[in-house]
């Protein structure tokens, strides 16, 4: 910028030295046309009008022809100097008009070369006026002296000084202004050229951005539509530029409101939508409407108003969204599973020792002969209800983390066929259970006896669900789950699964329903007709053999429940025998210790095997019993303990024994179940699950002590 303010100041100079050299040249030819040629010191003359004549031209050509504007100053200034000196010798001094001419050489010098040559002419113009003033009776131009030459020598000195001022005051403020203007140059390039890398990156912004970025104008036309719009909205900048935005991106149904607000915002500066943040319905060229997050905001252009808006497709984040709450709920309700899970474990432990203690008495009760037949009757009663509670409990058990589902090698048509001729005799002649089992089916990883009880409670709740009849379709098959297919269903992998189906055409369950369907005690039938335990236990049960099952119901229409078991990698179901019942024996006399941290339980055990003809030893933890096993070593013969005490569990009590040289036959009771005892076993020790018979109790007894040591 500098370099063009100084090229321009150049240019100037140029033209006035220019005009200047030839105004001079010519006005010097016009002068000397009326001299008088046959003056004294004619030559004299004629060599001033050559010397003159040739520096203006000179001046001319060297500014005009080879840009070299300080000689042409110089010459012009030199040349004009040198007619000024000569004129105002020959034709009269100081009191000559020529003399003007020394006071405007330093005014001309300061203007177009500066300062120093202005103190230069201004010094020779006041030299020779001082000079001429001094000499004047002596000069050749014959004038008489005037009466006020020293005065008319001071005002041409004083004139002369006071244009060499000037000369270098207006030289200087030039100098000044100069570089003021460089500066208001340089600052304002400056801006433009920040301004120009503000568009830059603007542009830039608008090309690279993400979003689709609108700018319209104050009659809602569009002005910018940046490739992410192109790319959102389907269409090119070239083709919706100037067209009214709304007709552009806005669903017809929605235009008309934002005119309405958009020409309220400009007449009176409330804002709906300017300065905000909004979810919005927008539209691709293609007519299909998509959600949007919307901001917009107004900017100044100049004096124009226009408004930027940003827009984001929102559809993949509500999709994302959506995803997370269905499987937030998910997380949720396989947390609150657990936890009911959880609780219901910890009660049904604890009611295995009422359930012992009400059952043992009962049995105990029933097996006396001197009561009448209605208390007998009656206790019967009480024993049906026990063990009515017990399978309540064991159903607890199994849907709490407890109990995990032993894993067997079950093969599903042996389990339909057992059930099917179970409930054929059992259910209404209303219900159609039709069965479609393909042949060939893999043997799946779950439990026989528990799978059947899974299956079972699905049935007996469809059942439930048709009070007027009609058909329950239990179909089996095989499936391969590949990645994608495993990924929607949840808690599976890709692989080979047993795939059962129950669909019924009951009433069907709403989407509340549905989401409480398998939490244990919730039921929508009414109070009394039901536990609220069926569905959670088949949820409990194929859970924990590491399938999966869900369901889909539509109010009216009927409900579906579809599970997947693990297939087993054992290619045929292991045969079984069946069990010989455990004959009812006495014992001999032989020494027990129980150790039971339960007093009810502790005193039925106790009762029982000292009915059964056994002494016995009792302690109420495992600190105690290790003391009493210690102190009774000799004549303790078998040692029949709780495994979950307080101090001391059964386990570490006989381990104590055990490295103290104390070996004794062990029967471990236990409220979990079998496949979750951790317990190192031999066959000097068995393990009995809690409620249990007591004649089942007095048998094992027998059978342990009968073994050899």
């Amino acid at each position: 910028m500098e370099n063009h303010t100084r090229l321009l100041e150049k240019k100037l100079r140029q033209r006035f030295v220019e005009v200047l050299s030839l105004l001079a040249a010519i006005g010097l030819c016009i002068g000397y046309a009326y001299v008088d040629l046959d003056a004294e010191m004619k030559p004299v003359r004629q060599l001033t009008l050559i010397f003159s004549l040739a520096g203006f031209v000179s001046a001319f050509v060297a500014t005009r022809y080879f840009a070299r504007v300080a000689l042409g100053a110089i010459l012009l200034i030199l040349s004009g100097l040198t007619i000024a000196l000569l004129t105002v010798y020959l034709d009269g001094g100081v009191q000559s008009p020529y003399v003007i001419w020394l006071i405007f050489a330093p005014l001309l010098s300061g203007f177009l070369i500066g300062p120093r040559l202005a103190y230069l002419t201004g010094s020779a113009g006041i030299i020779a006026v001082i000079t001429t003033g001094l000499v004047l009776d002596s000069l050749p131009f014959g004038l008489a002296p005037s009466h006020s030459l020293p005065l008319l020598t001071l005002n041409l000195v004083l004139a002369i000084l006071a244009s060499t001022l000037v000369a270098k005051f207006t030289s200087t403020n030039m100098t000044r202004y100069r570089k003021g203007v460089n500066g208001s140059m340089e600052e304002l390039s400056s801006k433009n050229f920040a301004l120009e890398a503000s568009d830059a990156r603007f542009e830039d912004a608008m090309k690279l951005s993400q979003d689709a970025i609108l700018i319209i104008d104050t009659n809602s036309n569009i002005l910018v539509f940046n490739p992410a719009a192109e790319a959102l909205y389907g269409v090119t900048a070239d083709q919706v530029i100037g067209l009214p935005m709304p007709d552009v991106v806005i669903p017809p149904n929605l235009r008309s409101a934002h005119w309405t607000g958009f020409r309220n915002y400009l007449r009176t500066g409330v804002a709906n939508v300017i300065g905000k943040t909004l979810r919005v319905q927008s539209l691709h060229a293609d007519g299909t409407e998509f959600t949007a997050e919307l901001s917009v905001k107004e900017i100044q252009w100049g004096e124009e108003r226009q408004f930027i808006a940003y827009i984001r497709d929102l559809t993949e984040n509500l999709r994302l969204e959506a995803e997370v709450e269905v499987q937030g709920k998910k997380i949720a309700h396989k947390a609150r599973l657990e936890a009911l899970g959880t609780l219901a474990g910890g009660v049904a432990h604890d009611f295995n020792n009422l359930l012992m203690v009400i059952r043992g008495y009962t049995e105990m009760l029933i097996e006396r002969t001197d009561l009448g037949t209605d208390i007998r009757q009656q206790l019967g009663e009480i024993e049906h209800a026990g063990n009515r509670a017990t399978e309540i409990t064991q159903q607890l058990l199994t849907f709490s983390r407890l109990d995990s589902v032993l894993s067997e090698h079950v093969d599903i048509p042996e389990v339909v066929a057992k059930l099917v001729d179970l409930l054929a005799r059992v259910l209404p002649d209303a219900i159609n259970l039709k069965t479609k089992v393909e042949p060939s089916l893999w043997l799946v990883q779950s439990e026989n006896a528990q799978l059947e009880q899974a299956l079972m409670n699905l049935i007996l709740n469809a059942v439930d669900a048709m009070p007027k009849g009609g058909t329950i379709l239990l179909t089996a098959d095989n499936v391969s789950l590949d990645e994608d297919q495993a990924m929607n269903i949840d808690g599976l992998y890709a692989g080979d699964y047993g795939y059962i189906e129950l669909a019924d055409e009951g009433i069907g369950m709403d989407e509340e329903t549905m989401e409480h369907i398998f939490d244990p005690f919730y039921t929508s039938k009414a109070i009394g007709e039901g536990t609220g335990l069926g569905l959670s236990t088949a949820y409990g049960i194929v859970q924990k053999s590491g399938g999966n099952i869900s369901v889909t119901s539509q109010p009216g229409v009927g409900t579906t429940f579809k599970i997947y078991l693990p297939r087993s990698l054992v290619m045929e179901a292991p045969s079984s025998s069946p069990t010989d019942s455990l004959s009812d024996r006495t014992g001999n006399h032989e020494t027990i210790l129980v150790v039971e941290d339960d007093a009810s339980v502790r005193k039925l055990v106790v009762r029982s095997l000292l009915k059964a003809g056994y002494r016995i030893i009792e302690a109420e933890d495992g600190e105690h019993g290790y003391e009493l096993a210690v102190q009774n070593s000799k004549e303790i013969k078998l040692v029949l303990t709780d495994l979950n005490m307080p101090r001391l569990g059964g386990e570490m009590m006989i381990r104590r024994l055990q490295l103290t040289g104390h070996n004794f036959k062990v029967i471990y009771l236990s409220g979990q179940p079998a496949n979750e005892i951790a317990v190192e076993m031999s066959d000097q020790s068995m393990v009995i699950n809690k409620p249990f018979n007591l004649n089942r109790l007095a048998a094992a007894v027998e059978e342990l002590l009968q073994r050899s040591s």
